[in-house]
């Protein structure tokens, strides 16, 4: 099947024949309601000099018809765009706060020849593995049954009719299960991915993990699928379930999404958020041990009567004991000379609600580096100083650019710290 590459938020121009205008139209369509764009996730133009396709904030795979359309990260590095799968899957996995083992543990087998339902594929197999090593939700379920020795509670409403004839007496019993609205939509994603994978011991495996969360069948997804919600204390198997959803949603009927494309719709997620969760990781984990909580949160900016018309929600919020230290932003998409003039009032705004002297802004560059430039605010106001942090995308690849990632930003962050600074109580 024919691969067309091309970067997020950029377009190219492509021969007329490669790909219907009416299929990848609908595709952009499909995205763009379900990750909340502003605009298409894909867009497909015809001119005089041949069909110009555009991308929007996204990363990812889809097929269209007959050919597969790959959106590669801007920030990666030439030398890794002809194969950025591995790199991107390790930043959303990081991004989705796994702990406990290095980011560079994806199967070696990732490589660009793989198609990504394979790639995908590998991904759901690794992390459903660990899924298991920590558990799964359960819930509570009742077993019905007749016994000259009932277990659990009588069953009043058929004692009865059954009692007078073998002696036996009909019962109830609640039992834990594992069978949950999550590990249903899992083990149904595990399936379908067997079912889209051609390597037989990731197709063995794959099913192995449908027999054990006890799904029948991989037809249909199940009905409660859109309503899944991963509860706080299993936030490990958020990818699982995303992908899960990925997947049942363009089985949706009346979905405008054709059916050459049913079997394999795609991947997409939308790096800003992605690049946003990781930012916030990197952070948390750089300032382990040093008492600084980094989380994001919502403060009021505007009100009247007492009533808040506008708030400020930076992305990261460093506090210790209880006082603000100062706030942040993650900025997916290329800062230039400068942060832009919005970017820095969204960011100093939300130092002055929490009366921090110290903001910081994020943004993404090529490579594994991470570099720090400090800008004076002027004025009389509370905020002093505007650190601008640049991560390279790379950093989240392997264990060894990621560890010095972190300890880099630890540098840069104590250096940012003054105890003597702590701002007014949260």
């Amino acid at each position: 099947m024919t691969v067309i590459t091309i970067s997020e938020s950029s377009s190219r121009t492509i021969n007329r024949s490669e790909l219907d205008p009416r299929v990848v139209n609908s595709v952009g369509q499909f995205w763009k309601k379900k990750l909340g764009l502003s605009a298409p996730a894909l867009q497909l133009t015809p001119t005089s000099s041949g069909d110009v396709l555009r991308t929007d904030q996204v990363v990812g795979v889809v097929r269209a018809g007959d050919r597969v359309v790959e959106i590669f990260p801007k920030f990666l590095a030439e030398n890794n765009r002809e194969s950025w799968h591995r790199s991107f899957l390790n930043l959303v996995r990081y991004a989705h706060g796994h702990v406990g083992h290095s980011a560079d543990e994806i199967p070696a087998q990732l490589v660009s020849a793989a198609s990504f339902a394979e790639v995908v594929g590998h991904f759901f197999n690794e992390e459903l593995r660990r899924a298991f090593r920590r558990g799964f939700p359960r819930t509570y379920q009742e077993r019905f049954g007749l016994s000259a020795m009932p277990e659990g509670a009588l069953d009043l409403a058929r004692l009865n009719s059954l009692i007078v004839f073998d002696g036996t007496v009909p019962f109830r019993s609640p039992f834990l299960s594992r069978q949950s609205a999550i590990s249903s939509l899992i083990g149904w994603a595990a399936g379908r991915l067997a079912s889209l994978s051609s390597t037989p011991r990731l197709v063995s495996e794959l099913h192995g993990w449908k027999l054990r969360l006890a799904v029948v069948g991989n037809d249909r997804p199940p009905t409660n699928w859109s309503r899944v919600v991963v509860p706080r204390s299993y936030e490990y198997l958020r990818p699982l379930v995303e992908i899960g959803q990925m997947l049942a949603s363009s089985l949706l009927p009346g979905v405008d999404y054709s059916d050459s494309m049913l079997s394999f719709p795609g991947f997409m997620w939308r790096t800003a958020d992605i690049y946003e969760r990781a930012i916030r990781r990197l952070n948390a984990e750089a300032l382990r041990g040093s008492g600084v909580r980094v989380s994001k949160k919502s403060y009021p900016l505007l009100s009247t009567a007492g009533t808040t018309i506008v708030n400020t929600i930076p992305d990261l919020v460093f506090t210790k004991g209880g006082m603000f230290v100062f706030v942040g932003d993650a900025k997916y998409k290329n800062r230039g000379s400068g942060p832009e003039t919005s970017d820095a009032y969204q960011v100093l705004a939300a130092a002055d609600v929490t009366g921090c002297s110290t903001s910081v802004l994020y943004y993404p560059r090529e490579g594994v580096a991470v570099d720090v430039k400090t800008l004076d605010v002027s004025g009389y106001g509370q905020a002093r100083q505007l650190a601008i942090i640049d991560v390279g995308l790379d950093c989240f690849a392997n264990r060894k650019a990621l560890d010095n990632a972190r300890a880099t930003m630890r540098q840069i962050l104590d250096g940012l710290f003054d105890d003597e600074e702590v701002a007014s109580a949260v």
